[in-house]
């Protein structure tokens, strides 16, 4: 059972939020930059795009873990 008050869980938490929040802003950025004009901004794709990679930046970074019983490799 995962124990939440624990501190290297909540520090592991934290790490994989904060990936998966500048992996959002990384690609909304990348998404808008490349059009010349805001008029032309597609905001339902810039915006599933930004999280479907932040997403993915949340299942590669929780793959990334060493999940023991009680946290202690990590």
């Amino acid at each position: 059972m995962i124990n939440f008050k624990n501190k290297k869980f909540n520090k592991a938490c934290e790490d994989v939020a904060l990936r998966c929040i500048k992996t959002f802003a990384q690609s909304m950025l990348g998404s808008l930059t490349g059009l010349t004009m805001i008029s032309e901004v597609n905001f339902s794709t810039v915006l599933s795009t930004a999280l479907f990679s932040a997403l993915y930046a949340f299942l590669f970074n929780l793959s990334k873990l060493k999940v023991g019983d009680d946290f202690d490799e990590l």
